[in-house]
């Protein structure tokens, strides 16, 4: 049941007449209500009626209540400013308080110096607690600010895992492929599969995830597996499917929402920003609305989709605290770093965005074609990346090359070039984009004269600025990035035409041990 209080204004701009009721009135499938908010008789006869019918016809509603706005919109709003002084004097002769006190005596049911009696009594209460609360003590430190960002630890239920036999009922023929290497898509896929047989509670919801089992296969047979009310095709409509997980996060399901293109959540980050990664803040930690929200996204996806399909601005989910941003390279990684994704959900309350790169979903090889050189194995079920951890690759002094999702493949295919020219290298995968691992990243790079970051999002407002920053502060290495311009992504043979390629790392990395 929606409920609009309308008192006929906004700050200082009135609302049109009859609008409110002309745009709901007749909407189908939506059964529109009316009342007298100065009648609470009235008021309270309709808003039974209203919840009545959404709770047996299990249909939604709209309660329109004419209200009286007393005063300013807030303390330091002046309506004389944009009001007459016979409009505020008119509203304010409309008090709520007034015409209950003459309805109820109307009724019999009280006398207006019985209503004034409790009036008094209740305004001398308030004033008593008011004394007392004003001595409580109150926020003074950063610290004591920032620590209800990340909610306290919920008590979850053990659980040991599923048995061999759902597995083996779950999987089918699946269980036979885990013994060869497979493609990141596959992986995430299975490890989706056991996360949600371990854990009832994970309900799964997106454009396309059930039936059609996502754009790029990634959720496939999920609806055989766990029925269609754990696997919920949504409209396509962003705010829906993440307010839906809020609402399901707020009631005991560990939601795991799907946004189909990162390009997609520009239409609806306000609900992680204004409401899921707030509520635990403004609540302080009372209320939480834990979810791990996977985003298919990043660019180099060859020839489809432009800008709307490829998107590489993570910019926005690096600015909102307390939220997590995973961000995996390849295959095994990515089912490792899910399962931690979910511990930190179902055991700490957090929100964690699970940033897929699109590019690598299917990707097979590395250096050659069919060598397979970029599939993995699954990894065992109890396996974990845990928060914070980075990946390193060699033992190199000359250069560390920190990068992650895209990135890290295409260092791979460039090290051996840079290599080749007699330099020693090591490769730092960040893994974990917000908040960023500094005391590992730090640790993984000691020892070494130069770092190269290279950086697949944006030149200006992109992770290599804050890991510049980071070495900048903590290490007397020499610094370097690559990073993609300050654009959109087009579509075509010019795919990645603005985004780092193989070659433009391996010429900043020569440039730089020189």
């Amino acid at each position: 049941m929606f409920v609009c209080e309308d008192n006929g204004i906004g700050i200082s701009t009135k609302t049109p007449k009859g609008w409110i009721e002309a745009n709901f009135a007749a909407r189908p499938g939506l059964r529109y209500f009316k009342a007298d908010g100065l009648d609470f008789y009235d008021t309270f006869k309709v808003a039974q009626e209203a919840a009545d019918f959404v709770r047996r016809r299990k249909k939604p509603a709209v309660l329109h209540i004419r209200t009286i706005r007393l005063y300013g919109h807030a303390g330091a709003d002046v309506p004389t400013t944009y009001l007459s002084r016979e409009e505020v004097e008119a509203e304010e002769a409309q008090d709520p308080l007034l015409h209950m006190v003459r309805l109820m005596d109307q009724a019999g049911v009280m006398t207006p110096a019985q209503a004034l009696d409790i009036y008094t009594e209740t305004n001398a209460r308030v004033a008593r607690v008011a004394d007392e609360v004003i001595t409580r003590p109150r926020l003074k430190t950063a610290a004591e600010v920032m620590a209800s960002i990340i909610p306290p630890a919920r008590i979850n239920r053990p659980t040991n895992g599923p048995t061999p036999e759902a597995r083996a009922t779950a999987f089918g023929a699946d269980l036979k492929a885990m013994a060869e290497p497979q493609i990141m898509s596959r992986l995430i896929n299975w490890a989706l599969t056991d996360l949600m047989l371990e854990h009832p509670e994970i309900v799964m919801m997106g454009e396309d995830v059930g039936r059609k089992g996502g754009v790029y296969g990634v959720t496939q047979k999920l609806t055989q597996r766990f029925g269609a009310d754990r696997m919920i095709d949504t409209l396509l409509d962003e705010q829906t499917i993440l307010g839906l997980a809020i609402g399901m996060a707020q009631n005991g399901f560990l939601p795991m929402p799907e946004i189909q293109f990162l390009a997609y959540l520009h239409n609806a980050e306000d609900q992680i920003r204004g409401e899921a990664a707030t509520l635990p803040f403004f609540s302080n930690g009372q209320y939480t609305n834990p979810m791990v929200l996977r985003i298919a996204g990043l660019g180099y996806q060859k020839g489809f989709g432009g800008h709307f399909h490829n998107d590489n601005s993570v910019a926005v989910l690096r600015d909102i605290p307390g939220v997590i941003l995973a961000v995996p390279s390849d295959g095994a990684e990515a089912a490792m770093m899910l399962r931690e994704s979910v511990r930190l959900a179902r055991d700490e309350g957090r929100v964690v965005v699970f940033l897929e790169p699109i590019a690598l979903y299917p990707m097979r090889d590395l250096h050659a074609e069919k060598d397979g050189g970029w599939m993995r194995h699954y990894p065992d079920p109890s396996r974990r990346i845990g928060f914070g951890e980075v990946g390193i690759s060699g033992d190199g002094t000359d250069l560390a090359i920190v990068s992650f999702g895209n990135g890290i493949y295409q260092l791979n295919q460039t090290n051996r070039e840079v290599s080749s020219r007699g330099f020693s290298t090591r490769i730092i995968d960040a893994r974990w984009l917000s908040p960023l691992p500094k005391a590992a990243l730090s640790a993984a790079v000691q020892g070494c004269k130069r770092i190269l970051i290279v950086d697949e999002t944006r030149h200006s407002g992109g992770v290599a600025e804050a890991l510049m920053a980071h070495f900048h502060e903590t290490t007397s290495a020499r610094l370097a990035r690559v990073t993609a311009e300050d654009s959109f992504i087009a579509t075509g043979p010019a795919y990645a035409a603005t985004m780092p390629s193989a070659e433009s790392i391996a010429r900043a990395a020569l440039e730089l041990c020189r």
